[in-house]
């Protein structure tokens, strides 16, 4: 597997309109691109034996003909499905994986038909919908539909180019277990400021739960981007209760 890297060095000059102005500048400069590997395709349809690349011909697998429809469809997804997802990444992905996808769903087709002892155009008058070839099984009661692959289905990461430089989220680095303990042993109530134990630790399960808030307990937690607040008994049980006043009452 693997991608080919291709590398534009902007050497192509082209006239461009800034304003009412007119002027030239390079067309790119060393821009990126993934791309899928020459022959990468044509390998892969000759491992799998869904016919012939260069002249866009499926042909039947025999030996999956013991299998169920159910089999046989979700087999062929699995090989298309992973190879697409696994080259989402390259430039014109669907489209230069579009003959591919002809000729696998050919080989699907007559692989199905052969079993049946039928006609291609048969299997897909079948199978045909006004979202695509779906397939319909009954199972314990129940009816399941499996869906032929497409690759316009397939997500395409969009450029990363407007993301790259945003710094990484280390918030969760710094929620270490020893931090908790250097502020327990501090033994001091973080809204009170009361050195008179014991203290208890208030949890919640996660910022989001108080990023709207607008009690000053709420505000400390996420102003401190912390998800534990470090209380003595009497605020943490006014706390819960709702009861917990402001600084100011508590220093009257």
């Amino acid at each position: 597997m693997g991608y080919w890297i291709k590398t534009y060095s902007g050497a192509r000059v082209v006239k461009v309109q800034c304003n009412a102005r007119h002027t030239t500048r390079k067309s790119m400069s060393e821009r990126i691109q993934l791309q899928i590997p020459p022959g990468k395709l044509q390998k892969f349809c000759a491992e799998k034996r869904y016919g012939i690349y260069e002249n866009v011909k499926g042909r039947h697998k025999a030996e999956l003909s013991t299998l169920s429809d159910a089999e046989i469809i979700l087999a062929y997804n699995g090989e298309l499905r992973g190879l697409a997802n696994y080259y989402a990444l390259a430039h014109s992905a669907k489209g230069e994986m579009n003959k591919l996808a002809h000729i696998w769903q050919t080989s699907l087709f007559k692989t199905l038909a052969h079993k049946h002892k039928t006609h291609v155009t048969t299997i897909a008058k079948r199978l045909k919908t006004d979202d695509g070839y779906v397939h319909t099984v009954q199972e314990k009661g129940k009816t399941r539909t499996i869906r032929l692959f497409r690759l316009k289905d397939l997500k395409t990461s969009p450029s990363p180019y407007q993301s790259i430089d945003i710094p990484p989220n280390t918030f969760a680095l710094t929620l270490s277990r020893s931090e908790l303990i250097r502020r327990i042993n501090a033994e001091q109530c973080e809204y009170c400021e009361t050195k008179e134990g014991p203290f208890q630790v208030h949890h919640i399960r996660k910022m989001k739960d108080v990023a709207n808030g607008k009690e000053l307990w709420q505000r400390i937690m996420i102003a401190r981007r912390r998800k534990t607040l470090i209380l003595c008994v009497g605020c943490h049980q006014r706390l819960h209760a709702g009861t917990l006043p402001g600084r100011s009452q508590l220093k009257r």
